[in-house]
């Protein structure tokens, strides 16, 4: 029975509210806080119409958010079979097979997340080897990032693609080699995607906001639809997700701040959105490729303003023309919707702020506009985008992953431009607002590593503060979205969404950030995740 009351005794409560920064205790009713540091009763107890929990000093913060979640993708990673991890060909024929012995035989078996560069023989599946496991069942296995796949016959044939559509790798004889990228994997993907039944799609969505609360988060800002902006206008983009998580949206248990990312014929998406009730545009839509990812078949390159140290040859991708953005741009915000692109390189930052800046100018106002990722910011740009209000979403995990001396960004582009990458203390200290999140799947979901990434960055200059870093998970995203006059703080009246830790991230010494653990989550009063500890 679901009790109307919560009681949270004996905690360090950290509110991030200007009203009162610390408390103790706090009293949920009706999925709101109640009260916070009421008088109580020292021998207060758990009734049938009352829950109190001893916190035994554990520490609450409001709950998490992930302001850059594939959402889809990561709930079918964790139905499928994900590959993250896989080094061999022969770890994704084997998972396959043991999936395959419980999978029905007439439905498609995906897999998600393998990287063929962490394998002994550095190269993908072929489709021989996809048919030998199969058992006539069709198989499509997306590489992490999603922009190549690798399927058997039996997949494509539901699928079928035209070969002569570009980027699908076919053999002297003119055979499939079973592998697709680019456009060309988009188009299929979709259409694979498509093809899933509503039931199956919500099994994905339960499934990634029960992963997401053992993490702590409430709040995923979730993008969703195709997201390259070279698609052909024909129906297999009606991205049928999207409708799906739009209309079951109360059946998952974490807020969903949609981003429509569906972006085929720029008038058309608007009206779209506007029909689906939605406010934001634009997503992760990309407006260049990438820095530190392993380039591959299909994987384009961030739009630099220097050549790339490690192929002087090229500055990047980029793949908006200055009118298509502007114009796209312009659309959205006549419109009323809150906009954001994913930028990596300092030539699509700066292309990306002009169009802002330009919009703005025929409708003055600030939108919330956000950009997604900004890894190399252009410095001239920096302090103007600020001014705009421009909010930077984030993945501290990144740097994580690929900054420092030795990593990826520096056989990229060089040491020094390494060094000016993900600046988070340079964006906070000119007046800045960064949302965190995780680029999931690609990257975890796991706001308090997020937290960890910000404050230990590779290089010390750019660390930035326990406090902003927590901040970047918690308020932040609220404010991002037009979301914190309900949430983002614990304040009377706001929505109870809280996540309880085993440490205090803002006494814990830096380096021991990533050892706290969740402990229990609470997503509009109702417990979504609660270990064994507490």
């Amino acid at each position: 029975m679901l009790k109307n009351e919560m009681i949270l005794i004996n905690g360090d409560i950290l509110t991030l509210s200007k009203k009162k920064e610390r408390a103790k205790s706090l009293v949920v009713k009706n999925g709101k806080i109640h009260e916070i540091d009421p008088p109580l009763p020292q021998d207060i107890r758990s009734t049938d119409q009352r829950e109190v929990i001893d916190l035994g000093g554990r520490t609450v913060i409001p709950g998490m958010a992930d302001c850059h979640v594939h959402f889809t993708h990561v709930g079918l990673g964790l139905i499928f079979p994900d590959f993250r991890g896989a080094s061999s060909v022969g770890d994704i024929l084997d998972g396959l097979s043991t999936a395959l012995k419980d999978h029905p035989r007439d439905q498609m078996l995906l897999g998600w997340n393998f990287d063929e560069n962490l394998f002994k023989e550095r190269r993908l599946p072929s489709i021989e080897e996809l048919d030998r496991v199969s058992g006539g069942t069709p198989i499509w296995v997306n590489r992490i990032g999603m922009n190549t796949s690798v399927f058997n016959t039996r997949a494509w044939e539901r699928v079928h693609l035209p070969l002569t559509f570009a980027s699908i790798p076919t053999g002297p004889l003119g055979n499939l080699l079973g592998s697709i990228s680019g456009d060309a994997n988009w188009v299929a993907l979709a259409r694979v995607l498509n093809a899933l039944t509503d039931d199956v799609r919500m099994q994905a969505f339960q499934a990634a906001a029960a992963h997401v609360a053992m993490k702590g988060v409430t709040s995923i800002h979730a993008m969703e639809g195709c997201f390259s902006p070279n698609m052909p206008d024909q129906p297999d983009f009606a991205c049928l997700e999207i409708p799906c998580l739009i209309q079951n949206k109360d059946r998952i248990d974490v807020d969903l701040a949609i981003w429509y990312q569906h972006i085929v014929d720029y008038e058309k998406d608007v009206a779209r959105v506007k029909a689906f009730g939605l406010s934001r545009i634009g997503g992760d839509a990309f407006t260049d490729g990438v820095l530190g990812a392993a380039f591959g078949p299909g994987v384009l390159r961030a739009a630099l303003s220097e050549p790339f140290t490690d192929d002087p040859s090229t500055r990047g991708d980029l793949l908006f023309k200055d009118e298509e953005i502007e114009k796209f741009v312009w659309l959205s915000w006549q419109a009323g919707l809150q906009f954001s692109a994913h930028a990596v390189g300092d030539r699509a930052f700066a292309q990306l702020m002009t169009s802002y800046e330009k919009a703005y100018q025929k409708r003055p106002g600030n939108g919330r506009f956000r950009i997604e990722h900004a890894t190399l910011p252009d410095r001239s740009w920096l302090k103007k985008a600020i001014d705009m209000g421009v909010i930077f979403s984030m993945q501290p995990a990144f740097d994580y992953y690929s900054g420092g001396p030795e990593g990826r960004y520096a056989k990229r582009v060089g040491p020094e431009r390494a060094r000016l990458t993900n600046p988070f203390q340079e964006i906070l200290h000119a007046g800045g607002m960064i949302v965190g999140g995780s680029d999931a799947p690609v990257n975890p979901i796991d706001p308090i590593f997020g937290i960890h990434c910000m404050v230990n960055h590779h290089y010390p200059e750019q660390r930035t503060s326990s406090l902003e870093a927590l901040k970047a998970f918690t308020f932040n995203p609220a404010y991002s979205v037009f979301e914190d006059d309900r949430k983002g703080t614990i304040d009377i009246g706001k929505q109870a969404d809280l996540a309880i830790l085993s440490g205090n991230p803002l006494t814990v010494a830096p380096s021991r950030i990533k050892d706290i653990h969740v402990e229990m989550t609470i997503y509009k009063g109702k417990t979504t995740f609660k270990s064994l500890h507490i």
